[in-house]
């Protein structure tokens, strides 16, 4: 057994123990809906007065942030792509909660009122979290520093 799936077990035995909707945020795993309000940032009524465009600037910022900031759940990515196991359905929910409620900070009332924003921005979400998993192993992808804040 290695250390990545030992690890894994572990983590989904604590995740089984404290129940699926505290898991996401007592293991402080990002999509856990108890840490949506990182995503405003420091000033949460100056967020929700921003543009629209301003705010899923601030949101992508914040979600490549928080991401990078818990490595734990960039390896629940990797392994979910590889095999659906129990942790991975534990937070399954959680996240899909996390989602709608980000997008109703972020998109707020254009958002309902333009659909069409769904598709591109689930497709961002998607490519931030490929582009994590990815430089987990890799420097540059397409030319560009995956793993820096310049990148």
């Amino acid at each position: 057994m290695t250390i990545v799936i030992f690890l894994q077990f572990v983590v989904v035995l604590a995740a089984i123990w404290m129940g699926a909707r505290s898991a996401g945020v007592g293991l402080g795993l990002w999509g856990a809906v108890g840490l949506v309000n990182e995503l405003p940032g420091d000033d949460p009524k100056a967020f929700l007065v921003l543009p629209t465009a301003e705010r899923y600037a601030r949101f992508f910022e914040h979600f490549v942030d928080g991401l990078r900031a818990r490595p734990l759940t960039v390896e629940i990515f990797a392994a979910g792509i590889l095999q659906r196991n129990e942790l991975v359905a534990l937070l399954e929910a959680e996240r899909e909660a996390w989602g709608e409620e980000a997008s109703r900070l972020v998109g707020g009332a254009d958002f309902a009122r333009r659909p069409e924003l769904r598709g591109p921005t689930i497709l961002l979400v998607a490519g931030v979290q490929y582009l994590l998993v990815r430089a987990r192993h890799l420097r540059i992808f397409g030319g560009i520093e995956v793993k820096t804040d310049e990148g």
